[in-house]
């Protein structure tokens, strides 16, 4: 699990960086302050993911970072489950989440965004067309 520092002792404005090469990860964040951008980057070419918030998560919202805008996954709030699986697919095998902070509105109060992923390698079309292929005609060979 990777914790980042808390909003109280750090940073409080600006980006975060964190860069990520785990198939599978958790992220907790308490007192969020700013903005922290996840560059998952795993050792896969193609993949798919998926991120799991969980439940009571407060204080920051969670986007995917597409071509030339976010993508909002989650917002306390938003009327969707929190259990719901957010997935998403990977741009030139790496993705990026920007998580940030909503305004506080007291202090006192320990807000906390936590979520999980999980990615897993894409299968390329064009590679499962060839298997098939190959298979029908390996059966079709055959005495």
């Amino acid at each position: 699990m990777l914790r980042v520092e808390s909003g109280l002792q750090g940073v409080t404005r600006g980006v975060q960086p964190l860069y990520l090469r785990c198939t599978q990860g958790h992220i907790k964040w308490h007192y969020p302050r700013g903005a922290l951008r996840a560059l998952l980057r795993p050792p896969l070419s193609k993949f798919q993911g998926c991120v799991r918030i969980t439940a009571n998560s407060t204080g920051a919202r969670l986007y995917l970072e597409g071509e030339k805008r976010l993508f909002p996954l989650y917002k306390a709030g938003d009327g969707k489950p929190e259990d719901l699986h957010r997935c998403f697919t990977s741009r030139r095998g790496q993705v990026a989440l920007y998580v940030e902070a909503d305004p506080p509105l007291d202090i006192l109060k320990k807000d906390t965004i936590e979520f999980s992923y999980d990615l897993v390698p894409q299968k390329n079309l064009a590679d499962d067309l060839e298997g098939e292929l190959q298979s029908v005609l390996f059966n079709f060979s055959l005495p």
